[in-house]
């Protein structure tokens, strides 16, 4: 056999199990782990195996075919995010504190300045959030330690009655 059928089949591989995984439904860090893991395996197999170079070529075709499923991810993970007014702010907080059975919710305000909420129907989450554990109890709360000391740039932050004053912000 040819020295490169190996690394073309290789490639071949890696590049559909890129789609498989990607739309298998697979979390992003399961995917990644996945394929971290079938590359280490076929890249070992091929130094194995074959020649020095089928293992360089077929890690930069894994490479190249690993863009564009980030990329997606990326994408898709962008297109779960809302964009509200405070209204709608409002009405989404509303709605999840509303919900039947157990919750737990989370508001934070992330390094760039935009505010971000997150709801779950279970008390499965790590501590610091706002929660419940029945519709029958009242919503308690505590604020989570800061993980970051990151502040957003002035042209992203928006003004704030509350803690412009403190910073010596107009």
């Amino acid at each position: 056999m040819p020295d490169w059928i190996p690394p073309v089949l290789a490639g071949a591989f890696l590049v559909v199990s890129y789609r498989l995984v990607r739309t298998s439904g697979a979390g992003l860090r399961v995917a990644v782990l996945l394929m971290t893991l079938l590359n280490a395996g076929v890249l070992w197999l091929l130094a194995a195996t074959g020649p020095a170079w089928a293992v360089v070529a077929v890690a930069l075709v894994s490479l190249v075919a690993a863009v564009p499923g980030l990329a997606a991810a990326a994408q898709a993970l962008a297109a779960r995010i809302q964009r509200v007014d405070a209204e709608g702010l409002r009405d989404l907080i509303g709605q999840a504190a509303d919900a039947v059975g157990p919750q737990v919710v989370g508001v934070c305000v992330v390094f760039s300045g935009a505010l971000v909420l997150t709801g779950f129907a279970d008390d499965a989450r790590p501590e610091g959030r706002v929660k419940r554990r029945s519709e029958r109890e009242p919503w308690t709360g505590r604020l989570r330690d800061r993980v970051y000391d990151r502040v957003p740039a002035p042209a992203r932050r928006p003004p704030c009655s509350v803690h412009d004053p403190p910073l010596g912000r107009p």
